[in-house]
C-alpha cells in the first residue's frame, strides 16, 4: 500500500516539476499552482464568497459522516445492517465519526465490495424517519484502488455530452457498479417518492460520487432536479466540457476541499483536468470549522482555494483525511502517509 501511494505522488511531483521547466512563459498553459481557464474557454467568473450560513455548514458536516461510514468494512460487506462508526467498529476513533448517522438509524439496502473486480466499497442506506436515501462510496484503500487512480487517460462519455471525456479509472470504477445501483435507486424512489436521494464520497469515492451523480441525474427530470451530491477531497474528474456539463446540470452539488489537501490537485491540470464548480474550501479548523472557516469559490480552476498550492508546497495528506473529523478513522488498515523526503528520493 505504502509503495503504491509513494509511486503515485512521485509521479505527480515529477509531472509538476517537468511542466514548470518545459512550458515556457505562459503560466496558464503550464503551472499547476496558478492554472485557470481563460474567458474564451470558461464563461463562469472565478468569484469568491467568504463564509457560509450555519444551515449549509450543518449539511456539509452531516453528509461527511456517510463518507466516513463507508470506511468501516462492516458497512460494506452485508445487507440490512444499521450503519455504525463507533466502538468496536472504529477502534482508532472510539467515540465514532458518524454519531448523527448512528442516531438516525440508517439501514443498508445494498452493500458491496469488489463488485466488479475494482475493490470498490460502498452502500445504499435508507432512513424512513428522515426520508433520506444515501449512496456512499469509500475512498482508496487498496493497491487495486490505486491502480484505478493511475488510469489517468480519459475516456469519451457521450452520456454526458458530445465532447465530454473523463478519467478512465474513476469512470471504470463507477460503471462497474452503476447498473445495479441505478436500478435499485429507481426502485427505492418508486417505493418512497417523498425521500431525498443523496450521493456522497471521499477521495476516490468523491470522484466516483461526482460521476455517479451526473449519471443518475440523467435518468430523467425528477433526478436532475432532486439528486444531491456531497464530495470531500475529490480529485479532478474530467476535461472542461465534462465539468461544465456536471456543474450546469444541477445546483445541488457541494464539492468540499480542506486546507492544503493535495488530492483535489490531481490529476494535474496540465493534463487537461478540471474541477466542477463551486468549491467549498475549508481554510481553517477542518475538524470543527465554523461558518467563517469555509469559502465558496466559483470556477473550474479557481486559484484562491486548494488550487493555490502546488507540489512545491508539499503533500499534506493529513489535510486529506480531516473533513469534519477523521474520515477514514474506521478503516482497519489505513495507508501510511508518504513523506516529502521519500518522494524526492524516488525522483
Amino acid at each position: 500500500m505504502r509503495s503504491s501511494i509513494l509511486l503515485f505522488y512521485s509521479f505527480v511531483a515529477c509531472i509538476t516539476s517537468l511542466t514548470k521547466q518545459d512550458c515556457g512563459d505562459d503560466p496558464e498553459d503550464c503551472d499547476v499552482k496558478s492554472l485557470h481557464i481563460n474567458s474564451s474557454q470558461d464563461p463562469q467568473d472565478e468569484k469568491e464568497q467568504r463564509g457560509i450560513d450555519q444551515g449549509l455548514l450543518d449539511k456539509l458536516r452531516f453528509f461527511s459522516q456517510f463518507a466516513a461510514a463507508s470506511y468501516w468494512p462492516g458497512n460494506t460487506n452485508s445487507t440490512g445492517d444499521l450503519l455504525k462508526c463507533s466502538g468496536d467498529s472504529c477502534p482508532k476513533v472510539p467515540a465514532g465519526n458518524c454519531p448523527d448517522v448512528e442516531k438516525g438509524e440508517y439501514t443498508t439496502i445494498s452493500e458491496w465490495k469488489d463488485f466488479a473486480g475494482f475493490d470498490d466499497h460502498g452502500f445504499i442506506a435508507i432512513s424512513r424517519s428522515a426520508k433520506l436515501i444515501v449512496l456512499s462510496f469509500r475512498g482508496s484503500g487498496s493497491d487495486r484502488n490505486w491502480a484505478e487512480d493511475f488510469k489517468i487517460d480519459k475516456v469519451h462519455v457521450p452520456e454526458f455530452c458530445k465532447s465530454c471525456h473523463v478519467h478512465h479509472g474513476f469512470w471504470e470504477s463507477w460503471r462497474g457498479v452503476s447498473e445495479p445501483v441505478v436500478k435499485l435507486l429507481i426502485r427505492l424512489h418508486y417505493e418512497n417518492p417523498n425521500h431525498r436521494v443523496v450521493v456522497v464520497g471521499h477521495s476516490l469515492g468523491g470522484a466516483e460520487a461526482v460521476l455517479a451523480a451526473g449519471d443518475i441525474r440523467n435518468q430523467g427530470p425528477w433526478w436532475t432536479a432532486n439528486v444531491e451530491l456531497y464530495s470531500y477531497g475529490s480529485p479532478r474528474v474530467g476535461n472542461i466540457e465534462t465539468v461544465r456539463f456536471l456543474s450546469q446540470q444541477s445546483t445541488k452539488s457541494y464539492r468540499v476541499t480542506a486546507m492544503q489537501d493535495p488530492i483535489p490537485r490531481m490529476p494535474p491540470a496540465v493534463l487537461g483536468y478540471k474541477h466542477t464548480s463551486p468549491e467549498y474550501w475549508i481554510h481553517s479548523s477542518p475538524d470543527h470549522p465554523g461558518p467563517w472557516d469555509v469559502n465558496i469559490l466559483w470556477g473550474y480552476s479557481n486559484p484562491k482555494g486548494v488550487n493555490q498550492f502546488s507540489a512545491a508546497d508539499g503533500f499534506h495528506m493529513n489535510s486529506h483525511r480531516h473533513y469534519f473529523g477523521y474520515i477514514p478513522g474506521c478503516d482497519p488498515d489505513p495507508p501510511t502517509d508518504p513523506s516529502v523526503t521519500d518522494i524526492r528520493a524516488k525522483l
